[in-house]
């Protein structure tokens, strides 16, 4: 028998690693050079639009970035039905006075949603009701067919929507029924009728309505011509209730300066609204001090900012007004004098008139 003598193992030479790695370098360039069409056709037709399965990559993202909508502009953000604002509201507030958690800035937010009407009423007449609610009923929980049938009259009061000015003075008896059955003294009714009353009159003033509609047709147009700020100048006289208007001239260049700021502005139902509800305040108490003015003016810059009103024109549209009250002062009944230029007057902004 003959004996196998068992090789020691020899490791290759390094010739021959080298060619063995050759080889496996030029495999993996014949692959790679074998796909390389294919991932070309494909990432040109995802980039380009170009190649069949590619193409369609390409072109799908084209067609999204054509059907994709334009943002809409805040004051075209369709508005919460008026029924179901007041249903919402119905609901929230039978909550919250059954809990005994109503207060006043509570009350006033949801007063402020639920107010989706063509007119709603302003933030002073709003925060009227709130309070007049708020400071009886606050840590007193209501049994819920009290709460309820409070509830149900002051959601009708706060969106009146849909309503006439003799529907809406019809639903102050149940109101004040259902107060004095929760436990109001005489006073405690009286004030929240008064508030209810402030409602009414806001959501029913024709001429607010009108400014309202007027001020979003120079919205709309883009650039509004001299009739435009005829109708406005004539608003904001008619917002004048007593004998003592504001002169001609003043109230001209309070519209120029609001349909300048206003074109292509993006002023809600809403903000329209108690900018007109401000206005009307200062041509109907002349002479107001800084204490009543200046939150006045504030919150008329703050609306204006929030539409995007041009900010050269936010300025000397509140300058306008502290001269326009300022004038009315000193006026006869008919027509005031003429308000002194915006530069005469102190500049509107914190009590003191600093900016």
């Amino acid at each position: 028998m003959h004996r196998r003598t068992a090789r020691a193992f020899e490791p290759p030479s390094s010739s021959s690693r080298n060619r063995r790695a050759t080889l496996i370098a030029l495999f993996a360039c014949a692959v790679l050079f074998a796909c390389a069409p294919a991932a070309s056709a494909q990432m040109g037709g995802g980039l380009g639009g170009g190649g069949k399965a590619g193409g369609g990559g390409g072109g799908g993202s084209g067609n999204r970035d054509k059907d994709k909508k334009p943002k809409t502009k805040r004051n075209q953000i369709p508005p919460t039905d008026p029924a179901a604002a007041r249903e919402k509201l119905q609901t929230s507030l039978v909550g919250s006075l059954t809990k005994g958690t109503a207060s006043a800035p509570f009350l006033a937010n949801l007063f402020d949603q639920a107010s989706t009407g063509a007119v709603p009423a302003s933030s002073q007449a709003r925060k009227a009701m709130a309070e007049a609610l708020a400071t009886p009923l606050k840590g007193k929980k209501l049994e819920e067919a009290q709460a309820t049938a409070i509830a149900e009259h002051v959601a009708q009061l706060v969106n009146l929507d849909g309503s006439t000015a003799d529907d809406a003075s019809a639903k102050k008896d149940p109101l004040k029924d259902a107060l004095a059955a929760a436990g109001l003294g005489d006073d405690q009714v009286v004030a929240a009728l008064d508030a209810a009353d402030k409602l009414i009159k806001d959501q029913t003033d024709e001429t607010v309505k009108k400014f309202i509609a007027d001020l979003d047709e120079v919205q709309k147009d883009g650039e509004a011509g001299e009739d435009k700020k005829k109708l406005l100048a004539d608003e904001v006289t008619a917002l004048a209730a007593g004998d003592v208007k504001p002169d001609e001239t003043s109230v001209t260049k309070l519209a120029e300066h609001l349909v300048k700021g206003a074109d292509s502005a993006q002023l809600t139902t809403k903000e329209r609204a108690q900018l007109a509800y401000n206005i009307r305040a200062v041509v109907n108490t002349p002479g107001m001090t800084p204490q009543q003015l200046m939150p006045l003016l504030n919150e008329v810059k703050s609306i204006l900012k929030a539409g995007l009103v041009k900010g050269a024109e936010i300025q000397s549209i509140a300058n306008d007004l502290q001269a326009i009250n300022k004038a009315l002062a000193t006026a006869s009944p008919a027509t005031a004098p003429a308000a002194p230029s915006s530069g005469d007057a102190p500049a509107a902004g914190n009590e003191s008139g600093e900016k």
